[in-house]
């Protein structure tokens, strides 16, 4: 009876540490170049989303691109897509077998951006956002590489 107290008292300090403290990105956004015409895909990768929602902005004009997995723009060209568990690494509480409730909450997931048809004015920099209190978000940046490039090539 004593061993079974320990280890419910073990996991449960475990999942409620790994659950409270929120989400948490597991690799930087990063910067990407591209040529005119061609399309770029900038991936937002999250551990422990739980209640919170992910959202893609611009960042100069803090322009709201996509919320989850909906899409807000206009712009035809942009557009998100979502892989549950999408990320690298286990998602399970560490050190813990079987499953609970409480694992389900240490959930990770990629939110991806895709701008297809690049062109000169989309060059920017594009925040992952998560919407905390307060807010925690992830930066890439995109050159475009002009019709110079195009022609050298």
């Amino acid at each position: 009876m004593i061993k079974k107290q320990i280890y419910l008292k073990i996991f449960f300090s475990i999942a409620d540490s790994n659950t409270a403290t929120g989400p948490v990105f597991i690799a930087p956004v990063g910067n990407q170049t591209a040529a005119i015409g061609r399309e770029v895909v900038f991936s937002c990768c999250v551990r422990n989303i739980g209640k919170y929602k992910v959202g893609w902005l611009r960042a100069s004009d803090q322009t709201i691109l996509s919320v989850h997995t909906r899409t807000v723009t206009h712009n035809a060209r942009i557009s998100v897509s979502y892989e549950p568990s999408g990320c690298s690494g286990s998602s399970a509480v560490p050190g813990v077998t079987g499953s609970s409730q409480a694992m389900e909450e240490v959930v990770n997931g990629t939110w991806r951006l895709h701008i297809r048809q690049l062109k000169e004015s989309d060059r920017d920099c594009y925040m992952c956002q998560i919407n905390t209190s307060p807010m925690i978000s992830e930066l890439g940046c995109l050159d475009i590489l002009g019709k110079n490039y195009l022609h050298s090539t």
